[in-house]
C-alpha cells in the first residue's frame, strides 16, 4: 500500500496538505481500484510524496511540472493556486485577445477536480499496458493516454470538453508562432523548453490520441492492442507511422 509523505517546511504546511490529502484521499483510492480493474495496473509507487512546489522542482527533481513519477515514488504539489499560476504562464508570450483571454478566465477556474486528475494522469502511467522499453521511442502515446484515462474518470462530461477545447486553441497559438512539431519530438529534450513548449507537448499528445480512441469508438482496449502489436512487430518504424499504416488515423 503506498504511504503518504510529506515534504513541509512548517507545522502550518504540514496541517494544510493533510487537509487536502484527507479529502482527496477516498476518491483517489477509487480511481486506483479502477486502474487496477480495467487497466491492468498492478504495482504502484511506494509513497506519494506530498509537497510545495520549490521543493518538488528544485530540492527533490528540476522538472518543470510539480507532478512526476516513477516506480518508487510519486511526487505531487496538490496546490490548485500553483497549477493556474503554471498552466496561465503558457500565455506569457502571446498577444491578448479573445482566445487568450478565455483561456486565461479558464485556468483561473480550476478546482480540486483538476487536482485529483492531475494526480490520476500520475497514477495511470503505472499501468502495465504500457511497455517501459517503448517509453523514450513513444513519450506522446504514453503521455496522451494517461491524461485521456484520467480526464474520462475525473471530469464530467462539460469539464472534459472545456478542457480539451482549451487545449485545442493553445495548440493553435503555439504553432501559429512555432510551427507544427511531430508528436515524435516529445523526448526527454522537452522538458528543457519553456512551459509553453512542454505543455504543447502535453496537450498535442492527448489530442493525438483522443483522435485515435474516437477512431476506435472509445475503446482504448483495441487502441492498446495496436500500440503492442507495434512493439511485437520489432517496431520497425515509429508508432505515429504505425497507426497511420494500420488504421489511417493521424
Amino acid at each position: 500500500m503506498m504511504k503518504n509523505i510529506y515534504a513541509v517546511k512548517t507545522e502550518k504546511e504540514l496541517a494544510a496538505l493533510q487537509k487536502m490529502v484527507q479529502k482527496m484521499w477516498p476518491e483517489l483510492e477509487q480511481f486506483l481500484s479502477f486502474l487496477k480493474e480495467k487497466y491492468c495496473t498492478v504495482d504502484l509507487p511506494r509513497c506519494i510524496i506530498w509537497t510545495d512546489y520549490e521543493t518538488a522542482n528544485n530540492s527533490i527533481s528540476d522538472l518543470p511540472l510539480p507532478a512526476y513519477t516513477n516506480d518508487y515514488r510519486t511526487v505531487m504539489v496538490p496546490d490548485v493556486d500553483v497549477w493556474k499560476k503554471l498552466y496561465l504562464r503558457q500565455l506569457e508570450s502571446y498577444k491578448e485577445n479573445e482566445k487568450t483571454a478565455k483561456v486565461r478566465a479558464y485556468y483561473e477556474m480550476l478546482t480540486n477536480r483538476n487536482i485529483l486528475q492531475i494526480i490520476g494522469h500520475e497514477m495511470a502511467h503505472h499501468s502495465d499496458l504500457f511497455l517501459d522499453d517503448a517509453y523514450e521511442e513513444a513519450m506522446w502515446f504514453e503521455e496522451g493516454m494517461v491524461e485521456y484515462i484520467s480526464r474520462k474518470y475525473f471530469l464530467t462530461e462539460a469539464e472534459f470538453a472545456a478542457e480539451e477545447e482549451i487545449n485545442c486553441m493553445l495548440v493553435e497559438l503555439y504553432e501559429k508562432e512555432n510551427g507544427i512539431l511531430s508528436l515524435n519530438d516529445f523526448s526527454a529534450h522537452t522538458y528543457q523548453k519553456d512551459i509553453a513548449g512542454v505543455l504543447y507537448a502535453y496537450w498535442r499528445s492527448y489530442l493525438a490520441v483522443r483522435k485515435l480512441i474516437d477512431a476506435h469508438k472509445g475503446d482504448t482496449a483495441t487502441v492498446f492492442a495496436s500500440y503492442h502489436r507495434w512493439f511485437e512487430s520489432g517496431r520497425t518504424q515509429p508508432l505515429t507511422a504505425w497507426f497511420e499504416n494500420e488504421e489511417k488515423y493521424l
